[in-house]
């Protein structure tokens, strides 16, 4: 199920996007942070895609991202294979499969998208230095290339 607000979206929907995925994923959601926290931050994820339309894959997110960390911090037989690399991949890819949903007429971009939303979500949590490492890829470049193919397969 899809639903878009309007068909296509006006450009002030794709800028609300933009605007709350930079937000949402200049977010801190590590260790530190309470579940409750982490909870409010995956709702964000996929809150900021109700700016163009609702599909089944946006309320899903933030259950997703609970449920990873869950399995990579509580249940001990599970932290060797959710490692912190997979919980970010599967978060990322969470978004991009939900954004791959609204531009399903175009296959190129449901993979675009899905791969932008894993990839850059999980690289942008790497650190190379310790002047913020990699964090522009998943902040920035990520929210910009999906409402790129948003627009694109929308319009």
């Amino acid at each position: 199920m899809m639903l878009l607000w309007n068909t296509p979206p006006e450009w002030w929907q794709y800028i609300g996007m933009l605007a709350g995925l930079i937000v949402s994923l200049s977010m801190g959601y590590g260790d530190k942070k309470p579940y409750w926290y982490k909870a409010i931050v995956g709702t964000l994820y996929g809150t900021s895609l109700l700016f163009i339309g609702f599909n089944v894959w946006v309320p899903l997110i933030p259950v997703l991202f609970i449920l990873m960390f869950i399995a990579s911090n509580k249940i001990q037989f599970l932290r060797s294979v959710f490692v912190w690399k997979i919980v970010e991949f599967v978060a990322g890819c969470s978004i991009g499969v939900a954004c791959a949903f609204f531009v399903q007429e175009s296959e190129w971009l449901m993979i675009a998208c899905m791969g932008t939303g894993g990839i850059l979500f999980a690289a942008g949590g790497t650190h190379i230095n310790k002047i913020g490492g990699q964090k522009w890829l998943r902040r920035y470049l990520m929210p910009v290339l999906l409402t790129l193919y948003m627009f694109i397969g929308l319009n």
